[in-house]
């Protein structure tokens, strides 16, 4: 029988909540498949989400999406690699989470073409969707992933 690994990063932010970062499931003696856990754009070093302005009370008043979607890009490229992948080319499918996607949908897909669409033709499969919020107020774009790694380099 086939056992799936709890996997853990040491180079990208803790889930905001009791669950893991991914979970491996080997397919055959070279390939695993890695279901990643929905990703934020949280900072490792700092756990602060980039491009915030709130006013002096503390209430949001803008955000940076694109500061937000390139950590968002950068936190799973290190969560594959930390898992034994080779980043963001090792991903076969996303399902896109945004806040506002009247106003982010443009944006994010000039920047998924900048991470995700790949020279050699690859680009994984996507669901885009609004929601009406995200586990953190800070946070307006968050990804969920399934990859394939190679489990020999």
């Amino acid at each position: 029988m086939t056992h799936a690994i709890l996997r853990k990063s040491v180079n990208t932010p803790m889930p905001v909540a009791d669950y893991a970062h991914a979970i491996e499931v080997p397919l055959d003696a070279e390939r695993s498949m890695l279901t990643l856990c929905g990703m934020g754009p949280r900072d490792k070093a700092t756990n602060a989400v980039p491009g915030i302005q709130k006013d002096q009370g503390g209430t949001i008043l803008d955000y940076d999406f694109e500061a937000q979607a390139r950590n968002v890009f950068q936190n799973i490229d290190t969560l594959i690699k930390d898992c034994g992948g080779d980043g963001l080319r090792n991903v076969i499918d996303v399902q896109v989470y945004l806040v506002d996607i009247k106003r982010d949908f443009g944006k994010f897909n000039e920047l998924w073409k900048e991470y995700m669409v790949f020279q050699d033709g690859w680009k994984p499969t996507r669901t885009t969707v609004q929601v009406a919020a995200l586990p953190l107020p800070e946070i307006f774009v968050e990804l969920k992933c399934t990859a394939i790694i190679s489990k020999e380099k």
